[in-house]
């Protein structure tokens, strides 16, 4: 790639970005990949793009870039294919799930029929063709018509041969017919009102009389009455209603996609594209230009050519020599699993790897966030991380300005951000396994504690300075282990996903071995006494007391002090109803917890198979639910949670990607800088909540006005306090300038800052 061309990619990375310090209380930021380009579409005035994620638009002119995510409103994610209808101004957005979206003038309308419709067979939606304020639809069962005018499904056309329906792959339209490429041949149907092409024996069939086989045809095209037609590596084109060879690509390999522009028609393979004018030599573009797995192309009114590609991203083709990747930025991939944080920047693993801990052989590395802009390091970048695999466990220490990375089955990395130097460790002294690295916490001397899976090494101790110790235990010996956590007393919390938890002391010695102890912690009543032994998760909350999540809720333990004389077994917190009986429910009891995270207002962020909990520090009031049917949440599937301590944003590790909340609680710093509140002032227009910032840990707050007069208190969580804007009679307070002051705890520091508001 050209100095040139690689200064535009930066560039269009850049454009668009969101600052991180301009992001509100309760507002929702999806962090999700867009190179792998599945569909483009064409407006007046902007390019659209589709990902396997995400949608995003690209001005033709001045090139800025908007997203559109579940965070802006899209009601769902996985995207299979788009379409823009110039006639209504109206994006159309098909979903791998069936699932329609309609964008037109900033809002969005969903469909959700085809979704929920009860058909046989498949009902993936394949390509949408608009033209003139109607979009056909190809199915896995048909064409669906879309109404984009009153934003409702019109007729559906069932392609069916005997019992069955057959794909329709591509649709295209004129005022006259309406062309389908389909897994069985190619059909045409008439637009007249006299015909109901809801009957399909009113569809006609080419067939060989007409020059054409029942192959499966894969794309269909048209311009100004010249219809072509794509099956395998031939396209055809139609001429008084005879179709005969119009060009033979030169690769074998299936034809993903055609396109008719006004002079040239233009046809993508795997690894190709091939341009044949209408009068002139075809060029034929092979890969090694850059062209890899091309899906749909474009070409506008002014020649510019654009490609979604698989692998690359969406590409706008210039020649042979220059191809121009326009690429919102985002992690590469969607795939994460470990969160932390260092310095203002946000750092995640890349392995999908599952609760069973089978290694993937994810290579995508890690990826880093800041400011919301994301970079992803792989061993392209950084070639001393060749051959790690499934990193999965992330632990900041601070101390020391370093980031380690767990490999799964591959090693440990040792990573410096500031000279971005690597020490890769691919096996511990005397090991008999690989390195299975699952669950990573750091004590208060800056030790850093790993849990190994299925090893004889099964615990790992990384002490302040880089030296490894090893220890290990019948109880956890080649056993799956999946958490830890270290208390108060120093004491290392290891959960198991068969076997309930493993607590290990060493005795304020760590590297003399002869007073360690192992207790089990199991369902054994005097032991443990937990509800169940399929633990997922520990952690310890800011007052010492131990939280476990497992597939029957959460556990907590309020004695780890008094754990090794058997007499703290776990305890089920068991939320009143409040509805004038004396019965509770047994907190989260139904739910898979798969992820703990304490806010610094010791409140609990418990993520599950179906959403995120947040409940109050002791347990017993839930403050927010969240799931994919509420929020713009991308998974109800929860693998990891991570809260910026600096920001309060919690980062949230899903199944279909990383989002981000911007909750209430942050930590206090000294780094942090004086008190300060957002937004500042306060405009007519703004309603919401008003956070003000870097105040001491959870104390009191008072509002006053220029006079001294009280307008509002209360306290801060973590070093944050959130206020609504109005005073004790609960009426938004007029225009003028109002103090903040705020108090320890101990009445030691104390914080005054001022907010204005304009009315």
């Amino acid at each position: 790639m050209s100095k040139i061309i690689f200064s535009i990619f930066v560039g269009i990375w850049a454009i668009g970005q969101v600052s991180a310090q301009n992001i509100a209380l309760g507002q929702w930021q999806t962090h999700l990949p867009y190179s792998n380009a599945t569909s483009v579409a064409l407006s007046q005035n902007n390019l659209y793009g589709s990902s396997e994620y995400a949608v995003f638009s690209y001005h033709l002119g001045d090139g800025s870039i908007k997203k559109y995510t579940k965070s802006e409103g899209l009601s769902d994610v996985g995207i299979s294919t788009i379409a823009f209808d110039t006639l209504t101004r109206s994006l159309i957005i098909a979903y791998s799930n069936s699932n329609l979206d309609i964008l037109q003038g900033g809002k969005v309308k969903n469909l959700p029929f085809i979704m929920k419709a009860n058909i046989l067979g498949g009902k993936g939606i394949k390509k949408i063709f608009a033209y003139q304020g109607i979009a056909w639809l190809a199915t896995d069962f048909g064409i669906v018509e879309l109404r984009l005018d009153k934003q409702e499904i019109g007729d559906t056309y069932y392609f069916s041969d005997s019992s069955t329906n057959f794909r329709v792959n591509e649709v295209w339209a004129d005022d006259n017919y309406i062309f389908a490429a389909t897994a069985k041949g190619v059909y045409r149907g008439k637009r007249d009102a006299s015909i109901n092409l809801v009957n399909f024996q009113n569809w006609q069939k080419y067939d060989e009389t007409n020059g054409l086989s029942s192959d499966s045809f894969t794309s269909i095209s048209g311009r100004n009455g010249k219809i072509f037609a794509a099956s395998k590596s031939v396209i055809y084109q139609l001429e008084d209603d005879l179709w005969t060879p119009y060009y033979v690509m030169s690769s074998s390999s299936n034809i993903a996609n055609i396109f008719k522009g006004e002079k040239r028609l233009i046809a993508v393979q795997t690894n190709r594209m091939s341009i044949i004018p209408d009068n002139g030599v075809p060029e034929d573009i092979s890969g090694k230009y850059g062209i890899a797995m091309p899906l749909q192309v474009l070409e506008n009114s002014d020649g510019r050519v654009f490609y979604a590609d698989l692998y690359r991203s969406v590409m706008e083709y210039i020649n042979p020599n220059n191809q121009s990747p326009i690429l919102p930025n985002g992690p590469s991939r969607a795939t994460s699993k470990g969160i932390d944080f260092l310095n203002n920047v946000t750092y995640v693993g890349s392995s999908p790897i599952n609760a069973s801990f089978h290694p993937t052989f994810n290579a995508t590395g890690f990826y880093t966030c800041q400011d919301f802009f994301w970079t992803t390091y792989t061993s392209n970048n950084l070639p001393e991380i060749q051959g790690a695999y499934d990193i999965a466990v992330v632990k900041a220490v601070p101390e020391e300005n370093l980031v380690l990375f767990g490999a799964h089955n591959t090693g440990l990395i040792e990573f410096s951000p500031q000279t971005k130097n690597v020490n890769f460790i691919k096996s511990f002294p005397n090991a008999t396994s690989n390195m299975r690295l699952t669950a990573a916490t750091k004590d208060i001397y800056g030790n850093v504690w790993f849990a190994s899976a299925y090893s004889t090494q099964p615990l790992v101790c990384r002490k302040a300075g880089g030296e490894y110790l090893f220890f290990s235990s019948s109880l956890i010996n080649n056993k799956l282990l999946n958490g830890i956590a270290i208390d108060d007393f120093q004491q290392v919390w290891i959960s198991t996903i068969e076997s309930g938890l493993v607590v290990f002391s060493y005795n304020g010695t760590l590297d003399d071995k002869t007073d360690d102890k192992f207790i089990s912690y199991t369902s054994s009543p005097g032991n443990g006494g937990l509800p169940s032994n399929a633990i997922n998760c520990v952690s310890v909350d800011l007052n010492g007391q131990i939280w476990i999540g497992s597939n029957q809720g959460v556990f907590t333990v309020p004695c780890p002090g008094a754990v090794f004389e058997k007499n703290c077994d776990a305890i089920q917190i068991c939320v009143p109803r409040n509805d004038g009986t004396n019965f509770c429910d047994l907190l989260l009891e139904t739910e898979n917890v798969s992820s703990i995270a304490i806010d610094a207002a010791n409140r609990k962020w418990f993520g599950t198979s179906n959403g995120i909990f947040l409940q109050s520090e002791d347990g017993y009031k839930n403050i927010h639910y969240f799931s994919q049917e509420n929020s713009p949440l991308l998974s109800n599937k929860i693998r990891s949670l991570g809260i910026d301590p600096n920001s309060g944003d919690l980062f949230i590790s899903t199944e279909s990607g990383i989002i981000s909340y911007r909750a209430e609680a942050t930590a206090n710093s000294s780094t942090k800088g004086k008190p300060y509140a957002y937004p500042n002032p306060v405009r007519p227009e703004y309603h919401g909540d008003i956070a003000i910032k870097n105040l001491p840990e959870n104390g009191d707050v008072k509002v006053t006005d220029i006079a001294g007069r009280l307008v509002a208190e209360g306290k801060s969580l973590g070093s944050q306090f959130i206020w609504d804007g109005k005073d004790i009679q609960g009426n938004r307070v007029k225009t003028g300038i109002y103090y903040i002051l705020s108090t320890s705890k101990d009445k030691k520091e104390k914080a005054i800052t001022k907010i204005a508001f304009i009315h």
